[in-house]
């Protein structure tokens, strides 16, 4: 009898348990950063922790690199990454909630002596892109189309990729407008009139894995957008952007 009590008891105490998330968190302000304590913060990682706080989750955030963040999702390393935008050939690799977590796009920033104000003006320019992102795929695959000479340069984080700009090093880089507009001051670069991608952006699982965490995410994404004084709005308005009711 006190042999299954025990069992019980240690039962009661695993299934009361806190669900322990891995989070992949990387430097893309105002989305994703890391906060004072490690913690997931900006747009999506406050959403985040006010989810785990409603779903009783016990977040464990992971420092990583953006394709490093995408590499450790695919192998089960870290279990929820923020921010990342859906297309065909990741849907074949990450699994994706069904409601988006934020609309996108990307330009194109620019020093002030370089002229951008069409697609052919970038022949012969330098291009920084985070590397592994959806931007330095679609420039890819519309310089080629165009058959225009154009060098992408490849950063490890938004912050090498305007810094390779600002010294001279590249004419351009491509961003999100979220990042970019942040960025774009601070480095004393200018937006261009060329606008690429709109996106939507999601929290993203392994393949296969985290269809709880997904349909939690769902959940509390589809309560929060169908009301204009919800914490995701008052989120937005935080973090200096404007939102609309979806539903």
């Amino acid at each position: 009898m006190l042999v299954f009590l025990v069992a019980m008891l240690a039962s009661a105490a695993v299934l009361a348990a806190p669900r322990v998330v891995r989070v992949g968190v990387y430097d893309n302000p105002p989305k994703i950063q890391a906060g004072p304590q490690g913690q997931p913060s900006g747009i999506l990682g406050d959403l985040l922790v006010e989810m785990a706080r409603q779903e009783q989750w016990t977040i464990e955030p992971v420092a990583c690199e953006w394709e490093q963040c995408l590499q450790q999702l695919e192998s089960g390393a870290i279990d929820l990454l923020p921010d990342v935008a859906y297309n065909e050939e990741r849907a074949q690799r990450f699994d994706f909630h069904r409601i988006p977590a934020l609309p996108s796009w990307s330009l194109l920033y620019r020093r002030p002596d370089v002229t951008l104000q069409s697609v052919l003006d970038l022949d012969h320019k330098r291009v920084a892109v985070l590397e592994g992102s959806v931007q330095q795929r679609h420039l890819a695959g519309l310089l080629n189309s165009f058959g225009l000479q154009a060098e992408l340069l490849p950063a490890k984080t938004f912050e090498e990729a305007f810094s390779l700009v600002a010294s001279g090093q590249a004419d351009a880089v491509a961003a999100n407008r979220y990042s970019g507009d942040r960025a774009a001051g601070d480095y004393g670069l200018e937006a261009t009139t060329l606008v690429f991608l709109p996106s939507k952006l999601f929290f993203a699982t392994g393949k296969g894995r985290g269809a709880d965490l997904l349909a939690a995410v769902d959940a509390r994404l589809e309560a929060w957008q169908s009301d204009a004084d919800s914490f995701y709005f008052q989120t937005l308005a935080r973090w200096g952007q404007q939102g609309t009711q979806t539903r």
